[in-house]
């Protein structure tokens, strides 16, 4: 019942993450879409800083890891 929600909120949230990624390539001079990549991992090394001990982290393989 919830599965689909759930998948739901996954997509939009990543959809949203790479309008907020493409928009640091647009404001920065300096950057351009071959930057994706290395923009991504950026906020996947913020976003994994920034998670509490104990919570799951993604690895750069796709997998799950508890922080």
């Amino acid at each position: 019942k919830y599965g689909k929600l759930l998948m739901d909120v996954v997509k939009e949230e990543n959809e949203s993450r790479m309008v907020i990624m493409k928009r640091v390539i647009i404001m920065n001079e300096g950057l351009n879409e071959q930057d994706l990549l290395k923009i991504q991992k950026v906020f996947a090394a913020m976003n994994k800083d920034a998670a509490k001990q104990g919570e799951l982290v993604q690895k750069e393989d796709g997998s799950w890891a508890r922080k």
